[in-house]
């Protein structure tokens, strides 16, 4: 892979409108989630989202800044006023996601660490993808365990609940869900 091609460096983005293409490829301690939020909180954001924009759909996928992405929206529930607010971002092109998420493979991540089952899930669709250029320890193979739902006891302390969004915005919506320690996503 050559050198990123940067379409945009001076731009702005709010955070409503970022759609998060990490998934579970790095995971992040409630530490990790703490420490970054404080430090936006003391310094701001002084590096930009990465941001690929969808052509035919104008979706804005995040390739760096997850992290920050998982503050703001801890931040925002209390106070919603931070999803509208612009921040920095550099627009980066790429033929399709494919390339996109390959990009995303080679920027460093400081906050959380690539996980090597995360990265074999995220690449899982990436055929052409080379995983040794990133010198992770890969698993020689994954076993995958098939999930038993537990009994629902008879009476219970917790309530499921069922919500409608946006197709669109469902990656949001899950991500402010998991940011919360007492929503357990099912």
């Amino acid at each position: 892979m050559e050198n990123i091609d940067v379409l945009n460096t001076n731009d702005k983005v709010c955070i409503k409108d970022l759609v998060p293409l990490q998934g579970e490829l790095k995971k992040r301690s409630q530490k990790d989630l703490d420490d970054l939020t404080a430090d936006l909180l003391a310094k701001g954001q002084v590096s930009p989202f990465i941001i690929w924009e969808e052509p035919s759909t104008k979706l804005k996928y995040i390739l760096d800044g997850h992290g920050r992405y998982q503050a703001y929206m801890r931040m925002a529930i209390a106070d919603s006023k931070i999803l509208v607010l612009p921040r920095p971002a550099v627009y980066i092109k790429a033929k399709d996601l494919a390339e996109a998420k390959e990009l995303l493979l080679h920027i460093d991540m400081r906050y959380g660490k690539m996980t090597a089952g995360g990265v074999q899930s995220f690449i899982a669709d990436l055929p052409k993808f080379d995983p040794s250029t990133l010198r992770l320890p890969m698993p020689k193979a994954v076993a995958v365990k098939p999930v038993n739902a537990p009994a629902v006891p008879e009476v219970s302390t917790h309530k499921i609940i069922r919500i409608k969004v946006p197709v669109y915005q469902e990656a949001q919506i899950l991500n402010i869900l998991k940011s919360c320690s007492f929503i357990e996503v099912v």
